[in-house]
């Protein structure tokens, strides 16, 4: 069984930037969206959070696009 890496929801602004370049929608916003179950979190301890491997989809639902790896 593998460990599933999450991510808080108050990191998930930067960690969206990073995946993308783009400047995503603040934290409030973030919430909202969880908490209408627009993007897919799990509560550990009362706190939302998201897995990893979920940024690419959280990403696309909020209209960012990956930015492609740069190849050298």
């Amino acid at each position: 069984m593998s460990a599933v890496e999450l991510v808080s929801l108050t990191s998930l602004p930067r960690e969206l930037e990073r995946l993308t370049g783009a400047r995503p929608p603040g934290y409030r916003r973030l919430w909202t969206l969880t908490v209408d179950g627009r993007i897919p979190a799990e509560q550990v301890n009362g706190r939302y959070q998201v897995r990893r491997a979920d940024l690419p989809d959280i990403a696309a639902e909020l209209g960012l696009t990956a930015r492609a790896p740069v190849v050298s």
